[in-house]
């Protein structure tokens, strides 16, 4: 046996202990080899380990040293692989590298320098600045009511409580682009407003108190930010287990936002439905009191067109369709009588962009009409064909040698006889060929000028899009401190002469663009709402009444 603590004596006595037996359980390496070789080797650098170790503590800004940052310069020491006793089963240095950052990572799970708002957060604002979220039509009663609750003293946490797919999170989007626009009280001025991605704060928690720790460092960095900040949690209820989930799941962050709720230093905006709201949040008075509920009732039919109208234009943009007032009327009134179980207008945006979907693919390929006259010119090609080789058969046949003379000529009538009947066929085929082959040259040229006034029209609608955020950018930055250097006034009206010269550009192509699209879509959307309802009314039939 050694007499002197050496780096291997020091790596036996930490094989059993600390991160480094976990890591290497998580890689499915075993330590008693490296213990048999620990055993027999003996050197005498354990000073420079121990170096190593302080240095490794000092890059994770740990306060002291630990049993894992030993273990980290052992192996660091050692090259990853046991100074060679480690036999086949060994740890490589990057993977142990990689797993020991991973388990050493401080509370919060960022290290040093790092945004715990940048990791775990998205800015909604700057979204809207960039005009990446679409435009919010109606709901101003909602929106003032958030207003309104945000500027309280106490108690300034909103909820939207509302069934899936009435909106809630278009309410929130719409309440960034207000404050991006200005359209806000003075309280909300320059706020941002962010949004917990729930999904990469809870990525990578295997220990219980993870979650809570970067829920806490969320909060306390809102806390001391110089800006002033709006925490936008989407299905809050999620972090309020409820009672079948008490004690099995790990996501419990009620304990970490009730202080900060009643301190008043974070304001917090929420989504929830009603039964989850009322089996999770409900349940705890203390959270709930916290709260201010914003119910969000489904819009009805006419409101869901109004919706439907001021989203047009980004679906318009992505299909490149032109979709009619018709097919947005179909849309709304169809879902809602047809599709149960769904409410609007979420269920109407989903009939609206699937049925602009399916007309996108069927406009990528030749129309019905232009099809038909295709597969009936090959036929007729192909029929005009087998007209020849058959006379060329046959003449084949009256030349070949005979009996008698009588048979001969016989055969020679016989064959003139087809002859002349398979001329005739073969000239009325090649007419009614002639004349499909001009229908279809008419309508081909129809089919891409209309491809081509589609493009166009929708070159001219991303222009009028991208003038109209320039526009809208001009307004914001006129007679503002922050302005850029040129004149602000002179920008805003060349940009709106712009806008006005596209959008008048958009209306006289429009005129060229077909009908055919709006019908199309229409029809669509019918076809898939009837047979929806038909599908409903068939299981209905099927069940019989228990009388």
């Amino acid at each position: 046996m050694s007499k002197t603590v050496d780096r291997e004596s020091l790596y036996l006595a930490l094989s059993a202990a600390g991160v480094a037996l976990s890591a290497c359980s998580l890689a499915s390496v075993y330590l008693k080899p490296r213990r048999r070789y620990a055993e027999e080797v003996i050197g005498p650098d354990v000073e420079y380990v121990l170096s190593r170790a302080q240095a490794i503590q000092q890059e994770n800004s740990s306060p002291v040293l630990t049993v894992d940052h030993l273990n980290s310069a052992l192996e660091k020491v050692q090259g990853g692989g046991g100074g060679g006793g480690g036999g086949g089963d060994q740890l490589t240095k990057a993977e142990l590298e990689a797993t020991m950052k991973q388990m050493l990572m401080p509370p919060g799970g960022v290290m040093d320098g790092e945004s715990v708002l940048d990791k775990f957060t998205n800015d909604l604002t700057a979204a809207a600045r960039r005009g990446q979220l679409d435009p919010l039509v109606g709901r101003d009663g909602e929106l003032r009511r958030l207003c309104h609750i945000l500027l309280r003293r106490t108690k300034n946490n909103p909820v939207l409580v509302g069934e899936p797919g009435v909106g809630k999170t278009a309410i929130v989007e719409g309440l960034a682009q207000r404050i991006v626009a200005g359209d806000v009280p003075p309280g909300l001025l320059g706020a941002s407003l962010l949004e917990l991605d729930l999904a990469a704060l809870a990525a990578g928690c295997m220990m219980p108190g993870e979650f809570e720790e970067r829920l806490k460092a969320v909060c306390v960095e809102v806390a001391e930010s110089s800006r002033k900040i709006i925490l936008f949690i989407d299905d809050i209820h999620n972090l309020v287990p409820n009672a079948a989930q008490q004690g099995a799941s790990m996501l419990d962050g009620s304990a970490i936002l009730k202080p900060a709720l009643a301190r008043g230093t974070l304001r917090c905006l929420g989504c929830s439905s009603p039964d989850k709201f009322k089996k999770t949040i409900e349940k705890d008075p203390g959270l709930e009191r916290r709260f201010q509920q914003v119910a969000v009732d489904p819009p009805n039919v006419e409101q869901a067109t109004s919706i439907l109208r001021g989203l047009r234009p980004r679906y318009e943009r992505h299909h490149g369709i032109t979709i009619s007032e018709a097919a947005l009327l179909a849309a709304a009134q169809l879902s809602a009588r047809y599709i149960s179980g769904r409410y609007l207008p979420d269920k109407a945006i989903d009939c609206l962009d699937e049925a602009a979907a399916q007309v996108k693919m069927e406009a990528g390929s030749a129309p019905e009409a232009l099809d038909a006259l295709n597969r009936k010119i090959t036929t007729l090609q192909t029929e005009l064909g087998q007209l020849a080789s058959r006379a060329g058969e046959d003449s084949g046949d009256s030349s070949s040698g005979g009996s008698s003379f009588m048979a001969s000529m016989a055969r020679a009538r016989g064959s003139a006889e087809k002859d002349a009947t398979a001329a005739k066929c073969a000239q009325a085929v090649r007419l009614q060929l002639a004349e499909l082959q001009e229908q279809q040259a008419v309508l081909a040229a129809e089919v891409a000028a209309e491809k081509e006034a589609e493009q166009e029209l929708q070159d001219l609608r991303n222009n009028v899009l991208r003038l109209r955020f320039e526009v809208d950018y001009a307004s914001r930055m006129d007679g503002r401190p922050d302005a850029p250097g040129e004149d602000a006034a002179a920008s805003l009206a060349e940009k709106q002469e712009q806008l006005a010269e596209a959008q008048a550009a958009v209306q006289v192509c429009a005129l060229r663009v077909p009908t055919y699209t709006a019908r199309a879509l229409y029809c669509v959307a019918s076809h898939d709402l009837a047979t929806a309802a038909h599908g409903n009314r068939q299981r209905c039939n099927t069940v019989a009444p228990d009388t």
